[in-house]
Formats: structure tokens, sequence, C-alpha cells
């Protein structure tokens, strides 16, 4: 994970439409337009720069729900075993350029945090 206590002062353009949007959201959410854009940065860092490379795609909770529902146990059970034996070690290798307990479960970590699968 990368993570640095030094800031650096950045200035960025954005059209009134995003502005105003921004601002709406970050009230709704009781932070500042500045913690959104943070949050925002922070989310591109750690989950989607990384998640473009392998093809994931976004699927609302129902919709996964709904694919999954269609598969027998057995069937998730040989999937499981087939894509997350292949994938996830080859993403932890991939995001923390090596793998073993600490990198896999920073893996895990932040795999939990954006993709809302699992907790």
């Amino acid at each position: 994970m990368i993570c640095s206590k030094k800031t650096i002062l950045r200035s960025i353009r954005l059209s009134a439409e995003h502005n105003k949007i921004l601002e709406e959201d970050a009230e709704k959410k009781g932070l500042s337009v500045n913690s959104l854009l943070t949050t925002l940065i922070t989310k591109y860092v750690e989950w989607d720069r990384f998640t473009e490379r392998f093809g994931y795609v976004s699927l609302g909770r129902q919709g996964f729900k709904s694919l999954f529902d269609l598969l027998s146990d057995e069937a998730l059970v040989t999937h499981g075993r087939e894509v997350g034996g292949k994938n996830a070690p080859e993403i932890t290798r991939f995001w923390f350029g090596k793998l073993n307990l600490e990198t896999f479960f920073s893996f895990l970590q932040v795999h939990s945090k954006y993709s809302g699968i699992y907790h």
C-alpha cells in the first residue's frame, strides 16, 4: 500500500458542474471537498489503476448475487479455486512486487475495501 505523511499542494481546474457536484457530495458526506478528492485519489492509487490492468468490471451487488445464484455450490467452489488460485497471487505480485503472507493479506485488505464483495 502506498502511504506517505508528506503532502504536496496541487492545484487543479474543474468545470463548474463538476465542482458543484463535488461540493454537494462532500457536504452530504460531512467532508470538505479536499477530503473528498483525497479519498477519490486514494481509491485510484490503491485500486483503480491496478484493476484496469486486470480487466475488472463493476457490477452491482444484486447483479453479482444473481449470477452466483445461477451456479451450484460445486461450480462456485471450482470457480473460486481456479480464479482465486491464479488471479490473487498474480495480482498480489503485481501490486506489491512480491508474494508472501504479508503482501497477500495486504491484497485481501485492499480488495475487501474496494470490491465490496466481502469484509
